[in-house]
């Protein structure tokens, strides 16, 4: 498929194993958010639809996982943090309840997606697979472990 790596091909480096878990100590620089504004939305989402689903995709973690996915969805801030100036105020409506997927594939290039881009990519790739299916309804399919 097009813009995806080949995975198919054997790592040069022939790597099976690593150690990891190293402890490094590392500093950042983090922008604030204020967790109010997330609860918020999904308040409101909740009030609104009964539920939480993406805004992209519908997946619904509860409807997917139970009790487990119960409240579980991540808020994606439609105006980059990075771009506002000090001070400015963010409101509810500037936030997107996003899956996780969704949300890591509105970061993965830049500039980001909008949340309408997001949501072309996955109706133009529903379009291509007649076997995927965006009905919030629908039942899931079954999982095999």
């Amino acid at each position: 498929m097009e813009g995806l790596p080949d995975l198919g091909q054997e790592p040069e480096s022939g790597i099976e194993e690593a150690p990891e878990g190293r402890i490094l100590t590392v500093v950042h620089r983090r922008r604030e958010r204020d967790g109010r504004l997330v609860d918020e939305a999904k308040r409101r989402a909740l009030k609104r639809d009964g539920k939480l689903v993406c805004q992209a995709c519908r997946f619904d973690f509860a409807r997917s996982y139970g009790v487990a996915g119960a409240g579980i969805i991540e808020c994606h801030h439609t105006r980059p943090l990075h771009t506002l100036a000090p001070g400015e105020i963010t409101h509810v409506s500037d936030l997107a309840l996003l899956c996780a997927n969704c949300h890591r594939v509105v970061h993965a290039s830049r500039p980001w997606l909008t949340l309408m881009q997001l949501r072309d990519a996955i109706a133009s790739a529903v379009a291509t697979l007649p076997s995927l299916s965006l009905d919030a309804d629908a039942e899931p399919p079954p999982v095999q472990l």
